[in-house]
């Protein structure tokens, strides 16, 4: 008799009480604190693995810890503020004041200027002149003055001592040697002058030099700085001078 064995196993067909084949080996997690996402086993309601998820990974250097301040606090304190602010209004007060102040500095120095340039104007016309320029220039004088001094000029500079300055043939020439403004208050100012005077008419035989010395009273009117009073302090000193009486006469209006 000779043992028969059952055939093999069809590998498509299953064998009823034929032993199952092990089920093969979860693979192993990922290891953590790598790149890309960590693993975890998320299980489903029969109690099987659904195999892992994916949770984003956060860069080691974004997983700093935040700083934390109690509610209602704020990152200065408040005496710091107040300090800053109390020294930006302070800078702002000086600023002001510096601007204010330069203001008035350079409208005083403007106007002393101004002033200067009157005085000096007026004494050239005064010690400037000839037997036929006497008319016109006496013109120009009239031209700077006001208040008593305007009264003053009209009464001498009249036809009269021009006739007579043109028949003495008298001539001056004068330069400034020094204009100093002493005063200066709002519409007020008094110009201190020296002034270096040649003049001859037909009774010298040589001209005469001569320094003049003479404080002059402004007044700022609607048209400008005019002269409103001339005080001689030395007149020139030859009795034969064109204009020693014109400086004597021009003189008492100080």
């Amino acid at each position: 008799m000779t043992e028969q064995h059952p055939p093999p196993p069809d590998p498509g067909v299953a064998v009823v009480g034929a032993p199952r084949p092990p089920a093969p080996a979860a693979p192993d997690p990922p290891p953590t604190g790598t790149s890309g996402s960590t693993g975890t086993t998320e299980e489903t309601a029969g109690g099987s693995t659904a195999g892992p998820r994916r949770t984003p990974m956060v860069p080691s250097r974004m997983r700093t810890r935040a700083r934390t301040m109690a509610p209602g606090v704020s990152g200065t304190p408040p005496w710091v503020v107040i300090a800053l602010g109390a020294m930006a209004l302070a800078a702002t007060c000086l600023a002001i004041g510096f601007g204010v102040a330069w203001s008035d500095a350079n409208s005083q120095t403007s106007t002393q200027a101004t002033v200067k340039r009157v005085a000096g104007d007026f004494l050239l016309a005064l010690t400037n002149f000839t037997p036929t320029s006497v008319d016109a220039d006496f013109r120009t004088i009239a031209g700077y003055a006001t208040g008593d001094f305007a009264k003053q000029s009209n009464q001498f500079f009249g036809s009269s001592i021009r006739q007579q300055l043109q028949a003495a043939q008298a001539r001056s020439e004068g330069q400034l040697r020094y204009v100093y403004v002493q005063t200066l208050d709002g519409s007020q100012a008094s110009v201190y002058a020296e002034v270096d005077q040649t003049y001859a008419n037909n009774k010298v035989t040589t001209p005469i030099t001569d320094v003049l010395q003479v404080v002059l009273g402004l007044t700022d009117t609607a048209t400008g700085w005019k002269i409103s009073a001339v005080t001689v302090l030395q007149p020139p000193a030859s009795a034969n001078a064109p204009t020693g009486n014109a400086s004597s006469a021009t003189g008492s209006g100080g």
